[in-house]
């Protein structure tokens, strides 16, 4: 099949760019009347620089990995509080269910890791964001393929976001994720290790009737995009 050319129409109607987006792609490419080809991560970079001040952060998961926090109490609830946009405090706050099991990115779990690896491990803590701090104590195999199947960690309730021990440094952060059925909209919780990504962290800036990768290429943006 043969790819659609990139028109203004299909930017703005089909992948959600902004005109503000296109404007700005433009002034930084500048004015020439000579032929010349420009990367299209210049004009990713407009449309995340534009919509970083407007556009809510919601969150996905990929490549789902089971997370059982142990010592949570098995079917109590509670709701944490993400900011929509960092950037715009006027855009308010949504809340995310919280439980005992949430989900992270395969890739954001190692069992044995390298040096400066900040993500999930066996005896590594990492703090999932708005709500605790969480320490990984072990893991399960799938016995025939050898792939990790379930993460198990404890968590220290003294030190949910906001709470008197909060300030507790660590060096990992995730943005976990609730449970499965909730859509991506009311995700909340998903590994922040680059806090990127729709997952691994994929964060997906929206606008519009289109969703925007804050990290891809344009291909991917393609495939993400809900329309």
């Amino acid at each position: 099949m043969i790819p659609r050319m990139p028109t203004l129409c299909g930017l703005r109607r089909r992948r959600g760019y902004t005109p503000e987006a296109i404007k700005r792609f433009v002034d930084l490419i500048g004015y020439t009347k000579v032929e010349a080809i420009n990367d299209v991560s210049l004009l990713e970079h407009a449309i995340r620089e534009d919509l970083n001040m407007k556009a809510p952060r919601v969150f996905g998961v990929l490549n789902p990995l089971k997370v059982i926090i142990q010592n949570y109490p098995e079917g109590k609830v509670e709701n944490v509080e993400l900011v929509n946009n960092p950037e715009d405090e006027s855009m308010g706050k949504r809340l995310v269910p919280f439980s005992n099991e949430v989900y992270i990115e395969q890739d954001d779990f190692m069992e044995n890791p390298p040096n400066k690896f900040f993500r999930l491990a066996p005896g590594m803590e990492v703090r999932l964001k708005g709500a605790y701090i969480i320490k990984c104590t072990g893991f399960k195999k799938n016995a025939k393929s050898g792939a990790i199947e379930e993460v198990y960690c404890t968590y220290d309730p003294e030190t949910r976001s906001g709470g008197n021990a909060s300030d507790k440094k660590v060096k990992g952060l995730y943005t976990g994720y609730p449970q499965r059925r909730h859509s991506m909209q009311r995700c909340g919780f998903m590994t922040g290790s680059s806090t990127t990504k729709i997952h691994r962290g994929r964060k997906m800036m929206t606008t519009g009737n289109s969703s925007i990768p804050t990290r891809s290429k344009y291909s991917q943006a393609a495939r993400l995009s809900p329309h």
